[in-house]
């Protein structure tokens, strides 16, 4: 019995709340869309406590889950297909700017670090790697014209040739695809 008395009430409540819609509109002209609407929501609530009695609510909802989660599924697969390259370059912007912060935590001014990415085994990993670091910034005093010392050279060239190392151990990249160019 409360559930005849609260489906007359919902009913009651939205026939007047109606009336108040088709008093407040500013013209004629969206009269028959309200009616329309207004059909179709009456028809809704007149036939609910039928379709609770028949279980008719419930496949309903069941059907409605069953084909949001199948264009879910769709979905991404679709977006699977067309992301695995996004994939690659979400990876490549995280390896380098990792890289990044490793050489500057080293002490090194890093200008450039572009990186590139493979698959092996179902996993994405650096394939290669280019590193550009910038000068050194002296500040000149005075210009002193003094010998020529070669082996600042060859340590910066074994500086470097440490940090490649380096590089190819931790991201396991292989040595030869490591380039770093000194600006």
């Amino acid at each position: 019995m409360e559930t005849v008395v609260t489906w007359m009430k919902s009913i009651i409540l939205f026939s007047i709340m109606i009336s108040m819609v088709f008093r407040l509109l500013p013209g004629k002209q969206y009269e028959k869309y309200v009616r329309i609407f207004a059909g179709l929501l009456l028809i809704l609530i007149v036939v609910q406590p039928l379709s609770k009695l028949l279980g008719v609510d419930k496949s309903l909802k069941k059907q409605f889950e069953l084909n949001s989660l199948q264009a879910t599924q769709k979905e991404i697969e679709r977006d699977i297909g067309a992301g695995a390259s996004q994939k690659e370059k979400q990876y490549e912007a995280l390896y380098a700017t990792q890289i990044k912060a490793d050489l500057i935590k080293q002490g090194y001014e890093v200008k450039q670090v572009a990186l590139s990415v493979s698959w092996k085994e179902d996993n994405l990993v650096p394939s290669s790697l280019f590193i550009e670091l910038e000068r050194e910034k002296q500040e000149i005093d005075q210009v002193v014209i003094e010998t020529i010392d070669l082996s600042r050279e060859e340590k910066t060239d074994l500086e470097l040739e440490n940090l490649k190392n380096q590089l190819s151990y931790f991201y396991e990249i292989p040595k030869e695809n490591i380039d770093i160019k000194k600006g």
